[in-house]
């Protein structure tokens, strides 16, 4: 990488999320149609995982803004919770409002595990960024737990 910002994502309330290409001054905008409180780029830089207050996870095609796939199974209507892809883009892992850490596959979209610790909302999920086997998660209740397999 050469260290330069090219790509520009936001998320926004008004349930879109846009993308700014700095070099040419071009804006891509994408309605999702919930408001969105998380984006991530996949590691590859071809996908954006999108996070909404609607109970869903979407994966979209960064360039030409086609859906690739639905995540269900968490609970996410009230709060701000950040979604990550893994280093290797295999799995997604999401907190939710019932305090537990959901897992699915990228490719099938099936829930691989779902993890319980928290007290609270798990507002935050993080993969390690060299062992795929370790994560972190953060809760509204104050606590840090970090995971490994």
């Amino acid at each position: 990488m050469d260290k330069t910002a090219r790509l520009w994502d936001c998320r926004s309330v008004d349930g879109q999320v846009r993308t700014y290409d700095l070099r040419k001054g071009q804006l891509t905008s994408d309605y999702i149609g919930s408001p969105v409180t998380s984006v991530c780029q996949s590691d590859d830089g071809k996908c954006l995982l999108v996070t909404t207050l609607d109970d869903c996870i979407r994966l979209f095609d960064r360039y030409d803004g086609s859906l690739l796939n639905s995540y269900r199974g968490h609970k996410n209507k009230n709060y701000r919770i950040q979604s990550r892809l893994n280093n290797s883009d295999e799995y997604i892992a999401t907190g939710s409002e019932d305090g537990s850490i959901v897992i699915w596959d990228l490719l099938d979209a099936n829930i691989q595990r779902r993890l319980h610790h928290h007290q609270n909302i798990v507002t935050s999920v993080i993969f390690h960024p060299k062992d795929q086997t370790r994560m972190a998660s953060a809760s509204a209740d104050g606590s840090i737990v970090l995971w490994c397999k």
